[in-house]
């Protein structure tokens, strides 16, 4: 009898060994997310806008800076009997019990495009992070990263301002509240595959994309009693905020391919 067997293919040639390696204090170099970059619906993550996301001043690397930026195992998920706001306030949560990595770091790499021609996309930046597995989900996440047969992939959490152009969705980030470790990515560099330490021969982002807009965060905040949680309530006054300042970017030309 004829057997059809079923495999990853997408180290073969490349390489890798899909190991990835520590660094002396357990954090592990990953590409948690792009910019300039097509997620898997065809919808456009603009660098212009959300670079700015990445700077001191900004709430995201501020809690970061502060030893309290973590991961979450999957996206958050309307449950059976939530609200839609209860679902929006659970969404700018992080919630303790479902903690899977500490973010130590976060910075974009520039270069990741013109480095990987494979993704054909030479204006493409990574997000790169460093994360340690951490909390009740940590030690599924630290086996699944040594596991060499076995991918790992993120997703990004956070809020966009949307418009559309030529019939095409372009989203800017105004807002990130994390990185979550998803079962299969928005953004295709993001993932354990193709991490910059990837352990390799030679030097070497998809994602369900969780992302809230602008209008609806508005809606919400006028209804300020629904967020009973003083994390939520920080975590929507930096948002809304943030919301403020952000010029609808120029699109690249090759966006427009």
């Amino acid at each position: 009898m004829k057997t059809i067997r079923f495999t990853s293919t997408r180290l073969l040639g490349s390489g890798k060994k899909g190991i990835l390696k520590p660094d002396v204090d357990g954090y592990y170099e990953l590409p948690v997310g792009g910019l300039n970059a097509f997620n898997s619906a065809g919808e456009y993550y603009t660098l212009q806008g959300a670079e700015e996301l990445f700077k001191d001043s900004s709430p995201l690397i501020r809690r970061m800076d502060k030893g309290c930026l973590k991961s979450e195992l999957g996206h958050p998920k309307k449950i059976p009997g939530m609200t839609d706001d209860q679902y929006l306030e659970r969404i700018l949560t992080i919630e303790e019990t479902n903690v899977t990595s500490h973010i130590k770091e976060l910075r974009l790499d520039h270069q990741f495009g013109v480095n990987n021609p494979k993704f054909k996309n030479p204006g493409l930046v990574a997000v790169i992070a460093k994360m340690k597995p951490s909390g009740p989900h940590g030690p599924a996440l630290e086996s699944s990263i040594q596991n060499p047969s076995e991918n790992v992939c993120f997703s990004i959490r956070g809020i966009t301002n949307n418009y559309y152009e030529n019939g095409r969705c372009y989203r800017v980030l105004t807002t990130i509240v994390t990185f979550d470790q998803v079962v299969e990515q928005g953004i295709a560099i993001a993932n354990k595959w193709d991490s910059p330490s990837l352990e390799t021969l030679y030097p070497s982002l998809q994602s369900v994309d969780s992302t809230l807009s602008e209008g609806r965060l508005r809606a919400f905040v006028s209804r300020s009693s629904l967020v009973s949680t003083e994390s939520s309530r920080e975590m929507v006054r930096e948002a809304l905020n943030a919301t403020s300042y952000v010029e609808l970017p120029r699109i690249p030309v090759f966006a427009r391919w």
